[in-house]
């Protein structure tokens, strides 16, 4: 399953969808997307609220569930959580892929990202 987190306006959010719907075809798997980022109204000093735009468009978009996303969370609280967090990863087969930079990567362009 591919899960893309949304942040930003219209433009980014179309953008995030594309590479995620992108990748799941390639991957033949399940797309869902998180909201978190979006739903956050925690304010700061240099953050723009925005909202989840892509309603607008006639796709059947699925929604990562709280149980879902917590499989690719790593728990920061306790190092008992932290080892069975990274032996259930290694287990079960959970990947996740961070971006490395804010900018996009030339493995993005191939659908070659590599999934650690």
């Amino acid at each position: 399953m591919i899960i893309m987190k949304l942040q930003g306006g219209l433009g980014n959010q179309m953008f995030q969808y594309a590479l995620g719907r992108a990748l799941s075809e390639h991957l033949n798997t399940k797309l869902k997307l998180d909201l978190s980022f979006l739903l956050n109204r925690t304010s700061t000093e240099s953050h723009l609220f925005r909202d989840y735009e892509l309603s607008i468009f006639n796709i059947d978009i699925k929604f990562a569930s709280p149980k879902e996303k917590n499989k690719y969370i790593c728990p920061h609280d306790s190092k008992p959580k932290l080892i069975l967090w990274k032996l259930q990863r290694k287990v079960m087969g959970y990947h996740f892929h961070k971006e490395k930079s804010f900018f996009l990567t030339q493995e993005y362009l191939t659908l070659k990202a590599i999934l650690i």
